[in-house]
């Protein structure tokens, strides 16, 4: 009688074995299942890498292989800011493919424009046509497009880029009446604000670099290659004669541009 209880004990403890190394093979096999779908049944994602990568170097392959021999023609640009209806200042931005050159250019509304007469005075009598007129006669240039703002739209159409870098090469300690402005020197992103109020306040030759700056900030593939949008909030913006049509024949060089190994830098001439 012993006996047979031993033995019927030993049995069952053997069965009970038995299931139980099942039930660990089968979750063992679970788990092993669930983990590989985890990482897509693909263990080169335990390293951490991805397939973008491989489209990274395409796309940087691509963009180093884009010169501007590509490009030709020119473009002169000007751009006026004013307060009130009247010039704060106006902005000359020349640009040759063929010759390989951006080159920026300010004059204050105080700036004699004509014997005798300002660009200021200009401005207040014969509008924009005024200063192109006396800049085509004192330069020799033909002045292509023009877009006019106030210091709030100037504020707006900067406040389209994100970080927009400016060498400060000298500090700045200004206090009036209107507004205050102090800055360190060196190389800074500067909010909208402070970049108009930098503007304001700059020289001539400090004011044509910092454009400089601006142009080397925004003329980037971030923003060349989204510049449809950028250009329909742009328009909203300011007063501009630079239609849809010129942005059409024009968008394209920009992207080439921006993106080419021998792209050139804005430079104050």
């Amino acid at each position: 009688m012993f006996k047979n209880n031993t033995n019927n004990k030993n049995k069952s403890l053997k069965y009970f074995i038995i299931a139980f190394s099942l039930f660990i093979l089968i979750l063992s096999a679970v788990s092993v299942v669930m983990f590989m779908k985890s990482i897509d049944f693909d263990l080169n994602n335990l390293t951490g890498k991805t397939t973008t990568e491989p489209a990274a170097d395409a796309e940087t392959t691509e963009t180093n292989n884009v010169s501007l021999s590509d490009l030709s023609g020119n473009s002169k640009i000007i751009l006026i800011c004013e307060n009130d209806k009247k010039m704060d200042f106006v902005c000359l931005v020349e640009t040759d493919y063929s010759e390989s050159f951006m080159k920026v250019s300010c004059f204050d509304g105080d700036d004699l424009a004509e014997k005798n007469k300002t660009f200021a005075q200009i401005y207040n009598e014969k509008s924009v046509e005024g200063v192109k007129e006396v800049l085509n006669n004192s330069t020799e240039l033909q002045i292509d497009k023009y877009i006019v703002c106030n210091r709030t739209q100037l504020k707006d159409v900067f406040s389209l880029f994100d970080d927009i870098k400016i060498n400060v090469e000298t500090p700045v300690d200004y206090h009036s009446f209107e507004f205050n402005l102090e800055l360190k020197p060196g190389a800074q992103v500067l909010s909208n604000d402070y970049l108009v109020k930098l503007l304001l306040v700059s020289d001539n030759n400090a004011r044509s670099q910092v454009f400089c700056d601006i142009l080397n900030s925004v003329l980037i593939p971030k923003y060349t290659e989204n510049s449809q949008d950028l250009f329909k909030k742009f328009v909203n913006l300011c007063k501009t004669d630079i239609s849809v049509i010129d942005y059409s024949e024009k968008a394209d060089n920009l992207v080439i541009y921006s993106k080419s190994e021998d792209r050139f830098l804005a430079t104050v001439k």
